[in-house]
């Protein structure tokens, strides 16, 4: 594999799981201005050391890292520009979030919802970058939705995995066991998404083939295609253990089931989810666009 495509694949992930991570999370705390759920703390921080990981990854296919202040000079007219401003945005909120929650301030709620949303639109700009005229393969409402069903599918099992640690040291179920319910939500709404992207995405390649776009046969018959319904298996069966691992915790009423399914599907979900990445960067690379 090129180191570029690497950097992508592992930059695009991690930028897209932290936010399906802030999303899920703020889903599964109480409405209105109540208090923030303590079982709930470690999203958060996890969320922006995935955004903050994924940059550096990011930095390892611009050609000058240093010079990626001057984004600023080209937002409306790159794609790429925008996707860096976008995400540092993002990151920049949550940082802020962290800040005010660890003073104690009443917006914090607030400034994490914004976070959120902040999050959504970064996992916009990165597929803006792919639907374009000029990628007849990729462009296709399927590419936007893909990211966002990554965001959701592994954001969601990670933060069933966090929130199951949390009830660790804050040994208190929510009523109806609602964050877990949240985290499950988004996790099953991302694989919905990924199943709804999927055929969009096959059908763009195999249009973009009939109209004579170089190496798009080759694309669909190589052996990482053919890889694809394993990896699909393995994403299914990851969020199964999730479930599992839920229903297990509302049975025994203690956390260490939900803790043992989400940590077992998490490891399955992403590497289902790295493994159809490479594939889409690998197409990508492949048909030299």
């Amino acid at each position: 594999m090129h180191i570029t495509s690497l950097s992508l694949i592992i930059f695009t992930v991690l930028m897209q799981t932290a936010a399906g991570l802030m999303l899920a999370s703020e889903l599964a705390q109480p409405g209105g201005n109540g208090a923030r759920r303590p079982q709930l703390a470690l999203c958060l921080p996890m969320a922006l050391a995935l955004g903050v990981f994924s940059l550096l990854f990011a930095s390892a296919h611009l050609a000058s890292p240093l010079s990626a202040i001057f984004v600023l000079n080209n937002v409306f007219s790159s794609g790429l520009s925008l996707e860096i401003l976008f995400c540092s945005i993002f990151i920049g909120c949550m940082v802020l979030t962290l800040f005010l929650r660890a003073n104690g301030a009443a917006i914090t709620s607030l400034f994490a919802k914004i976070s959120t949303v902040a999050g959504l639109a970064a996992i916009g700009s990165i597929a803006n970058v792919y639907t374009q005229d000029t990628i007849p393969t990729f462009n296709t409402s399927g590419t936007l939705l893909s990211f966002l069903g990554t965001g959701c599918l592994v954001g969601g099992v990670l933060g069933s995995l966090l929130y199951g640690l949390g009830l660790k040291k804050a040994p208190v179920m929510a009523e109806n066991n609602l964050p877990a319910k949240s985290f499950v939500f988004v996790a099953l709404l991302g694989l919905g998404l990924e199943f709804v992207a999927s055929p969009l995405n096959m059908m763009a390649r195999s249009y973009a083939g009939a109209y004579g776009t170089t190496g798009v046969e080759a694309m669909l018959t190589n052996a990482t295609t053919e890889c694809l319904p394993y990896t699909n298996a393995l994403i299914v069966a990851g969020l199964l253990a999730c479930l599992l691992g839920w229903v297990g915790s509302l049975k025994n009423k203690t956390p260490s089931p939900l803790i043992n399914g989400s940590a077992m599907g998490f490891v399955c979900v992403l590497a289902g989810t790295l493994a159809l990445r490479y594939f889409f960067y690998e197409s990508y690379i492949r048909l030299g666009i």
